[in-house]
């Protein structure tokens, strides 16, 4: 199955990315959610792709070895450019989804960002 956009992180992150590697490129997309590859444009499939009037603010927490580290940098963009309040927290040298480790210190910076991204709404 081929994305609708190959980004680079996709594949050059794939020897850092311990938890996802490279199977974001290679997933069953049929099998997961129920859809073709051409459905890939489907919002529920590319959250770059939905539409975003009257979302909440959106706080996006990545690491720069994450193999969908530049998807979070493109819907950061695409909030921002659309006037969204929007932050994007990168960490480095962490894996994908590296938050639900909360005694990281890694995890505890982008939790107090977070907090303080709230706070200031």
């Amino acid at each position: 199955v081929e994305f609708v956009e190959q980004y680079p992180s996709r594949t050059a992150n794939v020897s850092t990315d311990f938890m996802l590697g490279n199977s974001i490129n290679h997933m069953n997309w049929k099998e997961i959610f129920g859809c073709e590859s051409e459905e890939l444009t489907d919002p529920y499939m590319s959250p770059i792709r939905g539409d975003f009037t009257d979302v909440a603010p959106v706080f996006i927490a990545v690491s720069d070895y994450e193999t969908p580290f530049d998807d979070s940098c493109k819907l950061y963009q695409k909030l921002k450019d659309e006037g969204h309040q929007t932050e994007l927290n990168i960490q480095h040298g962490l894996v994908h989804a590296y938050v639900i480790f909360g005694t990281m210190k890694e995890t505890q910076v982008s939790i107090s960002h977070f907090m303080s991204f709230i706070n200031n709404e």
